[in-house]
């Protein structure tokens, strides 16, 4: 299925607009505006890097482990690791998972002395002020992962350990073991205004999940990609289901494309399939790809195989584009991560330091 793109196409982005370097080292990153990014390095320490300039400054938060009893964690990829960085819908609070280990003056079984390492989950403001200490957890299955609902009220996510996350709450929860009466209610969830914790009812997070970024629907991870399930934060249990039939290629997902709809792999076509488990053909599977889908409901996206990078509107049911102009530079950068920025007025593109050089570049859309 080809698209319907305007003649005035092949004349768009005259202006030289390429990538800008913001820096590198970066281990993970997440917009704070369209002018600010918050990032933290592979020890454990927080930073801002200024769009389109560059400049670092030290961000802090509230909340620091050794003031809270904590020592910094060792043994991992890097001492002090923050696993997860999110930020809500509004902008207003961040969540972070720092790896912390639990100090040799608390006991612990011998067999769960492994589990001296962990992380704190906590939420602040985005300035790093009012820090709260939410949860425990250490990383199994598909977490730590944690994302704001869209009214940006809850915390959502796993692991939740169910103690009270300060050393001697950790340590508590440790030395029950497994099958002893858990010291604090289980919870999936945390109220950033009032402090309230509480379980969704049939919440399936525990071996991750995929949350669209504009709504509350989520695919259930279960590392398989013929057999899809969704849910919501706001409801729990299952919305849909679909199975690839037998013999069919496909059943990879690209990315989310509409607040209730991913885009699925198929053997000639992609597919949009929504969280009711029904499915409908979209454009080529040959020419198009989805790189990012911005807040605006733009989405940057190529027709020729990725060797042009577009960014405008996108009906993914029938591979009509409007509204499009080139993005001259980008082409070199689709097998990276593609962030939006709030706005919609351009892109980060981010290779963690985990499994690459970190470096942080900021594309702004023609």
């Amino acid at each position: 299925m080809r698209p319907f793109i305007p003649v005035f196409l092949l004349a768009a982005g005259g202006a030289a607009v390429q990538p800008v370097f913001l820096g590198d080292g970066i281990a993970l990153a997440v917009p704070l505006s369209d002018t600010l990014v918050l990032c933290t390095d592979t020890h454990g320490g927080f930073f801002t890097v200024s769009i389109p300039t560059g400049v670092r400054t030290r961000w802090t938060p509230s909340w620091r482990p050794e003031e809270a009893g904590w020592e910094i964690r060792e043994g991992f990829s890097y001492d002090g690791f923050v696993f997860a960085l999110d930020v809500s819908p509004n902008l207003r609070h961040v969540v972070f998972a720092q790896g912390v280990r639990l100090p040799e003056r608390y006991e612990v079984p011998e067999d769960l002395e492994g589990m001296r390492g962990c992380f704190v989950v906590v939420v602040c403001g985005a300035d790093g002020g009012d820090a709260v200490p939410v949860a425990i957890g250490v990383e199994v299955g598909g977490g730590p992962e944690y994302c704001f609902t869209s009214d940006s009220r809850r915390l959502v996510g796993q692991p939740f350990y169910p103690c009270r996350p300060a050393p001697d709450g950790y340590a508590e929860f440790l030395a029950g073991g497994w099958d002893a009466p858990p010291p604090v209610p289980p919870f999936d969830w945390y109220d950033i205004e009032t402090g309230e914790r509480g379980t969704i009812p049939g919440l399936s997070v525990g071996d991750g999940f995929w949350k669209c970024p504009y709504s509350d629907f989520f695919r259930i991870e279960n590392n398989w990609y013929m057999e899809h399930e969704f849910s919501s934060f706001a409801t729990g249990g299952v919305t849909g289901r679909y199975s690839v039939p037998d013999g069919v290629d496909g059943g990879y997902i690209r990315g989310w494309v509409l607040p209730d709809a991913v885009l699925m792999e198929g053997e000639e076509c992609w597919k949009v399939l929504y969280v009711d488990g029904t499915v409908t053909d979209g454009p080529s599977i040959y020419d198009w790809d989805l790189y990012c889908w911005l807040p605006d409901g733009t989405y940057l996206f190529t027709t020729d195989g990725g060797a042009t990078v577009l960014h405008g509107n996108v009906d993914w049911t029938t591979g009509e584009a409007s509204d499009v102009t080139i993005c001259p530079g980008l082409e070199a950068f689709i097998e990276e991560s593609f962030v939006p920025l709030p706005g919609s007025q351009g892109v980060l593109i981010l290779t963690p330091a985990m499994w690459g050089d970190g470096r942080l570049s900021y594309y702004p859309l023609p």
